[in-house]
């Protein structure tokens, strides 16, 4: 693990994993000390999953998630995924000063989703470019010679990536529609992702019987996967399914 404060309310998290065993992953808040950070992480992941009776596959992976403070993120992984995480840890008051109109066409609708209510959305495959700048973030973050002079070079890159999200996660409605759900929603919506790819090479078990083992209702679940996906449940496990 790398970090970097870049500037006041500006931080740089970089993690490489290399999962030796199953885990489940959840974040976690002090409940009486005020968290003011919010997290726009960029991962790239190969990870491998178990198939009943046959050779695990091995999947690529690539998302963006931003959440607001006090959100409780979980992610599965399995033995033999090995990944990378960019996290770029911004208070509110950083971002007024550097989101705005003249760096990022929809400054507004970023600073109304910094004002909302605990949060999260996932997006899959977007930001083409995102893979090279975040090899030019590693070489930097990496340079254990570095100092506060090197930061400024640092930003820049790290605006690079930033940006490259903001102009394409845009394309649906969910930092326009500010959602929030509760923590437990958001573990729910992971839980029943997981199972979606635990079961791939199986005919689909259906939505019914996903809601009924994250002990939720199918409207509800389906709802909260769309917010937090940006796509339905049986859109995702129909794309999915051409990776066999």
């Amino acid at each position: 693990m790398y970090y970097r404060e870049i500037e006041d309310g500006f931080w740089l998290l970089a993690l490489y994993m290399n999962i030796k065993e199953n885990l489940v992953t959840k974040s976690h808040y002090e409940k009486d000390i005020l968290s003011e950070y919010y997290l726009l992480t960029f991962s790239v992941f190969e990870y491998k999953f178990p198939v009943k009776d046959a050779a695990p596959i091995t999947l690529l992976s690539t998302c963006w998630t931003f959440s607001k403070p006090d959100t409780e993120i979980s992610s599965y992984f399995y033995e033999g995924s090995v990944g990378k995480f960019f996290s770029f840890a911004i208070t509110k008051e950083w971002a007024s000063k550097n989101f705005t109109s003249k760096k990022f066409s929809n400054s507004k609708a970023i600073k109304k989703f910094l004002d909302g209510n605990k949060g999260s959305c996932t997006w899959l495959d977007i930001a083409p470019n995102a893979h090279e700048l975040a090899k030019e973030l590693s070489e930097a973050i990496e340079n254990v010679n570095a100092d506060e002079n090197d930061n400024p070079a640092l930003k820049k890159k790290s605006m690079k990536l930033i940006t490259e999200f903001f102009n394409n996660s845009f394309d649906d409605s969910r930092i326009l529609d500010n959602v929030s759900l509760s923590n437990s929603d958001y573990h729910n919506v992971a839980k029943a992702e997981k199972i979606i790819l635990h079961n791939l090479h199986l005919p689909f078990i259906g939505i019914e019987a996903i809601a009924k083992e994250v002990n939720t209702s199918p409207t509800k679940l389906k709802s909260n996967f769309k917010t937090v996906f940006g796509f339905s449940m049986l859109f995702s496990i129909t794309k999915k399914k051409t990776w066999f």
